[in-house]
């Protein structure tokens, strides 16, 4: 998801790359002044095409917003599973105290809260969104005084967004895995049902026949009050003579869990492919480009101190509400607040990736 999210933000901010200075009000100028080299200096890839159109465009602006719904979505998602885990009746994992509080009425609880109220703030995201698609749908082209409504849910989405993960790496970063309990529970459920089917499709038998003969394993699994890795193969064999003894190789959970090496599967194997391909990407080509990318943030209109405030902000991976707010008012919105803003969040979502790597 995150990868996805970090892509997403290099697409938005190529399709803002372009400067909309010569535009003017809305129908160019008669002065001679070229626009390419304008762009250029400015550090844009090109200037605008339409003058009517860059006028009007906040297209860039939703896009933007769009960007940020998605990344609160993932955030959102991702918090329930841990919401879920963090619960008594999952106890899989357990919460740093720092990101927890305590019950008003009930002593032993640990609420979730920080999770909780990162999965709310997603809503608020959604609704920033809605606001500037509902502000432009009905507006002819060139300016309407309505545009300048577009700077709140801009703004809101990128404060919101930039806070929820920050706050969100943290969070990840004290998570301890109940690993002892989770394992036990992996018996329960009769997780490897498929993997016994699989195995009777494998040994010739039509999988919609292998579908059938599981089930009633699984029944009888349920009226007996025991679980598929318990059966002896005397029982197995009542519902299928295909069954035999390397059947209970497909029972184990380590082994169906080994057994997914199809590419993306979830074998041990593939993962720590994985691990190792995520580490390598966020810790090595992303941190050498991310201060460069951020510096090279189409930032018109700055003084050298401006910039040189902003690499320093970015070297640190540290980005203040307040410094947000600063940024907002010396910054031109279509010259370079909305990529430095998109880079920084990009930043912290590589450092989603890095931190729970770092553990395993």
């Amino acid at each position: 998801m995150f990868a996805r999210d970090i892509e997403r933000i290099d697409d938005t901010i190529k399709r803002l790359d372009e400067s909309p200075l010569g535009a003017c009000a809305g129908s160019g100028t008669s002065f001679n002044i070229d626009r390419f080299h304008t762009s250029k200096k400015l550090g844009f890839k090109k200037p605008t095409r339409n003058s009517i159109d860059s006028v009007s465009d906040r297209d860039y602006v939703a896009d933007s917003i769009y960007t940020c719904s998605i990344i609160m979505m993932h955030l959102s998602r991702f918090c329930e599973d841990l919401i879920l885990w963090n619960s008594a009746e999952f106890n899989f994992i357990k919460i740093g105290d720092s990101f927890t509080t305590g019950s008003s009425i009930m002593p032993q609880k640990k609420n979730p809260d920080i999770l909780e109220l990162i999965r709310g703030k997603c809503s608020l995201v959604y609704g920033n969104l809605i606001s500037i698609l509902t502000n432009l749908k009905g507006l002819p082209l060139s300016y309407n005084r309505d545009l300048q409504e577009d700077k709140v849910p801009l703004f809101s989405a990128f404060e919101t967004s930039l806070d929820c993960v920050r706050i969100f790496s943290k969070n990840l970063n004290s998570i301890h895995f109940n690993t002892n309990h989770i394992i036990k529970t992996m018996d329960k459920g009769f997780l490897t049902a498929t993997d016994l089917a699989d195995y009777l499709a494998k040994n010739n038998v039509p999988f919609r026949k292998a579908h059938h003969i599981t089930g009633n394993i699984v029944a009888y699994c349920e009226n007996n009050n025991k679980n598929l890795s318990s059966l002896t193969l005397k029982e197995l064999q009542k519902f299928s003579k295909v069954i035999k003894n390397d059947v209970f190789n497909f029972l184990s959970i380590e082994k169906s869990v080994s057994s997914k090496k199809s590419y993306g599967g979830t074998s041990t194997s593939n993962v720590k492919n994985m691990i190792n391909k995520y580490k390598k990407m966020s810790s090595k080509k992303e941190s050498r480009k991310k201060i460069r990318l951020a510096i090279r943030s189409k930032i018109s209109g700055t003084s050298s101190l401006q910039l040189t405030a902003t690499a320093s902000c970015v070297q640190s991976v540290q980005l203040s509400s307040s410094f947000i707010r600063t940024s907002i008012i010396s910054l031109s919105i279509s010259g370079g607040c909305i990529p430095f803003l998109l880079r920084h969040v990009r930043i912290r979502i590589i450092i989603i990736l890095q931190q729970p790597l770092h553990h395993m």
